[in-house]
């Protein structure tokens, strides 16, 4: 990600494991001080065996005894191989420089191996600083500072991709027909897109159109069909539909009406190729299959 990175404490990568015998059951955490405003959208790890479930947690705090308020979660990612993993987050979550963002994963090893937390035992320590820990359960008071620093990362984005997909609702529309659009805007990236416009230029064949937005959007006044949206998080979405009447005065035959419709916000967008589409009434073609016979 040309427009991230990473927060990690392990600075010579996972080079011993932790654990809390005879249990193959333990916990471990990293707390991360962001030195810029951001999005967390992945934790990334070490596991120990050759089979592993994982939980992972995001939170807002942690004070050396209990956690704060939970960000995110992803449970019961199951790895069949010891060695580096990444686990993406549901929504980005976005933090702020200088609070706190603590990454907390629970190991489950199924094969026996009773240390499941990895750890760095070569690169400089953060011990003291109140950095990584272990628990046997992730209970509040049970967590102990790691001697050697918990290889658990955080990987931010500050990357924005914003896209909009125009389709039209069912097929073989004739002059004269109600017709539905639909407009899906949504950010992939894990930046907030501000100041989204969405611009559908609708052909003067539809007649007396109308639309419906979930959430609500604010019609601009440049044209009758360009829109203000709200501010779009990383990965939410919104969806405009657009209702209309095709002119009764179309031909039938060879009937094909294009329409494009067009999304731009603030800020530097990681993918344009996504920013327009384009939606066909008509121009259905029917194939018939040619028989040949021998008399």
């Amino acid at each position: 990600d040309a427009n991230g990175g990473i927060w990690y404490y392990d600075d010579d990568t996972w080079g011993s494991s932790t654990g809390y015998p005879p249990a193959t059951t333990a916990w471990g955490l990293a707390k991360f001080i962001p030195d810029r405003d951001t999005s967390v959208t992945r934790v990334e790890f070490w596991t120990t065996a050759v089979s592993t479930t994982v939980d992972v947690y995001v939170y807002d705090s942690f004070d050396g005894t209990t956690l704060g308020s939970k960000l995110g979660e992803v449970l019961g990612t199951t790895y069949n191989e010891a060695g580096y993993h990444s686990v993406e987050l549901n929504s980005p979550v976005s933090v702020s420089s200088g609070d706190d963002v603590v990454a907390v994963v629970k190991f489950v090893n199924h094969t026996g191996y009773i240390y499941p937390v990895p750890v760095d035992i070569n690169g400089p320590s953060e011990h003291g600083n109140g950095r990584t820990y272990t628990s046997p359960n992730g209970n509040p008071g049970t967590w102990s500072e790691a001697l050697k620093d918990v290889a658990i990362r955080l990987r931010w984005s500050n990357e924005m991709d914003v896209g909009i997909t125009k389709r039209v609702i069912g097929r073989g529309h004739e002059p004269g027909d109600p017709v539905t659009f639909t407009l899906s805007i949504e950010n992939s990236g894990a930046v907030t897109a501000t100041n989204v416009i969405v611009t559908d230029t609708l052909s003067s064949d539809i007649l007396t159109p109308t639309y419906a937005s979930s959430p609500g959007i604010t019609e601009r006044g440049v044209t009758s069909y360009s829109w203000n949206l709200p501010d779009l998080m990383g990965g939410a979405s919104s969806v405009i539909t657009v209702y209309g009447t095709i002119s009764p005065t179309m031909p039938i035959t060879g009937m094909a009406i294009w329409n494009t419709a067009i999304v731009s916000s603030d800020g530097d967008d990681s993918n344009t190729a996504n920013n327009s589409s384009t939606a066909l009434i008509g121009g259905e073609r029917i194939y018939l299959p040619l028989v040949m016979r021998n008399y």
